[in-house]
């Protein structure tokens, strides 16, 4: 049954009505009947675009349920020679078993596999695990020590919008199912060939427009420490897998906290590098042009060593020659290394949003921490955040007015999370400006 707003009903009968004063009286009857005809035909078309988006949704679950319990039956096979205690090793000293072949690569991707989907079972945070994860691993194992890479056998998650060969990214979209990357993205490349072993993609928020991570594609995920909260988002479904204990590396990115968010609801760890550090080419995009703010892509993992492996492992030649727009800054241990004292800032309020007390408390915790090993620590007064994100952040995003969303969100099942964000490219760049001072004033 087709259904309008209120709104919609009041704009309709204006238009009939002003249609009605204008046209002749043997005329009105005609035109009654063909303007109620082209509403009508608008809706019904609206309705059967909508009904196609559900049904690719519905296949696109299909898909992911057959693909999760192939792996089920896989492992449930093999569950007498699945040691899970190996997901439990810290990462340096799992990094160090496989170099050595204390380990094998098999054994420990069959152990994470274990895992990750016990913690999917309980989060819902895997959209897919890949297929050859174990053949890769059998092949790792048959390399001899002088062959084996930084990452040799490390098990790698990743979140949805990383391109991954054979796999579409839909960002929970239904606009972008079955659109099929033929190869993985540039990054994926590098750590695959540093010996990584992709075995699980991970959800994400709707369009990665949102600080939860749900979408109607692959549902809702929940906090691994808490079901009734969030992980965050965007890269929710990295933040829950990893804090769950079903990963100990991952590839995320972030345009306004999408790897941060999730590091901190979750209790893991993240780093948001510097623009053009790491390739972002190759996996999902959303639109183009947009080069002011830029999405990062970076890693989320257990603890900080993990995370100072894959920087070690991607910032190489082999990266910057597949992606010649970044900047070539390779990784040098002597800066990472140093104990060198360091002038660093820190400040506790934006001056845009004030932070509850305990992100306060961690903020002077770090800085009392860095102070004790010699550190310099300096309090600053950040820029306007409120017109940065007004003037130039918003009007980066949408400086085309909004078409790019429109035509990626065209027939679109919204997800709860986002609908009122969507309102915020049909509203008067005059008007935003005001709500978001309002804002301000409000939380301050």
């Amino acid at each position: 049954m087709l259904t309008m707003s209120a709104i919609a009903q009041d704009r309709i009968s204006n238009i009939i009505a002003k249609v009605f004063e204008i046209c002749p009286n043997g005329f009105k009857g005609v035109v009654a009947i063909s303007i109620m005809s082209l509403i009508v035909l608008h809706f019904s078309i609206k309705a059967w675009g909508k009904s196609k988006t559900k049904a690719k949704i519905k296949r696109r679950g299909a898909k992911r349920l057959e693909n999760v319990e192939k792996l089920r039956k896989r492992l449930d096979a093999l569950s007498k020679n699945i040691d899970m205690t190996l997901t439990e090793i810290p990462f340096v000293e799992l990094q160090r078993k496989l170099q050595t072949g204390e380990l094998s690569c098999t054994e420990v991707i069959l152990a994470f596999q274990a895992k990750a989907l016990a913690v999917h079972d309980k989060c819902n945070c895997v959209t897919g695990f890949i297929v050859d994860a174990e053949d890769r691993a059998r092949s790792l194992d048959k390399l001899n020590a002088t062959e084996r890479g930084p990452l040799h056998g490390i098990p790698l998650s990743m979140k949805e919008v990383v391109g991954v060969a054979g796999e579409d990214c839909t960002a929970g979209l239904s606009h972008f199912i079955d659109k099929i990357h033929p190869e993985y993205g540039v990054i994926m490349k590098v750590l695959i060939k540093q010996g990584a072993i992709p075995f699980a993609r991970t959800n994400i928020c709707q369009g990665q427009l949102g600080f939860v991570c749900s979408n109607p594609i692959y549902g809702v995920t929940s906090n691994p420490l808490d079901p009734s909260r969030t992980p965050g988002g965007s890269s929710g479904g990295e933040g829950a897998l990893i804090g769950g204990g079903g990963s100990i590396l991952g590839l995320a990115c972030d345009m306004g906290g999408s790897i941060r968010i999730p590091c901190h609801f979750c209790g893991v760890c993240g780093i948001k590098p510097t623009a053009n550090r790491m390739s972002g080419a190759e996996n999902l995009e959303m639109g183009h042009g947009i080069v002011t703010i830029g999405e990062i892509f970076g890693p989320m993992g257990r603890d900080v060593d993990s995370l100072v492996a894959m920087m070690k492992a991607a910032l190489v030649t082999e990266m910057f020659k597949l992606d010649p727009l970044l900047s070539q800054l390779f990784w040098r241990d002597e800066l990472y290394s140093s104990n060198k004292p360091m002038k660093i800032g820190f400040f506790t309020c934006d001056g845009g949003v004030e932070p509850v007390p305990a992100i306060k408390r961690a903020v002077d915790m770090a800085k009392q921490a860095l102070e004790a090993r010699g550190h310099q620590v300096v309090a600053f007064t950040p820029m306007d955040v409120v017109s940065a994100v007004t003037d130039y952040g918003i009007g980066a995003i949408l400086s085309d007015g909004g078409q790019m969303f429109d035509h990626v969100m065209h027939n679109e099942v919204i997800d709860p999370s986002i609908s009122a964000i969507l309102l915020l490219p049909k509203i008067p760049y005059s008007v935003r400006r005001i709500l978001a001072k309002l804002l301000v004033f409000m939380v301050s």
